[in-house]
């Protein structure tokens, strides 16, 4: 079974960010109160955030609609 790093890296019109650091995962999922699958924070890690074929993926990012914890929040309401 392919990981989702490999998956997104071969996806039509394909962008990333630089990634994330295991301590701003950490942080997010502290904030949020929960544990992030492992696949995801593998994701964060490489990615941090990422788009492809007009799909945006959220993550960790100064982008607010695309923030994981503001896009979170919002969908608990």
């Amino acid at each position: 079974m392919e990981d989702i790093v490999s998956i997104l890296k071969i996806q039509k019109d394909f962008l990333s960010g630089k990634g994330s650091s295991p301590s701003a995962i950490s942080d997010i999922e502290n904030e949020l109160g929960l544990r992030f699958a492992e696949d995801y924070k593998q994701y964060l890690l490489v990615y941090g955030i990422a788009a492809f074929d007009g799909i945006e993926l959220t993550g960790i990012t100064p982008v607010q609609r695309l923030k994981i914890g503001r896009a979170s929040c919002r969908e608990r309401v």
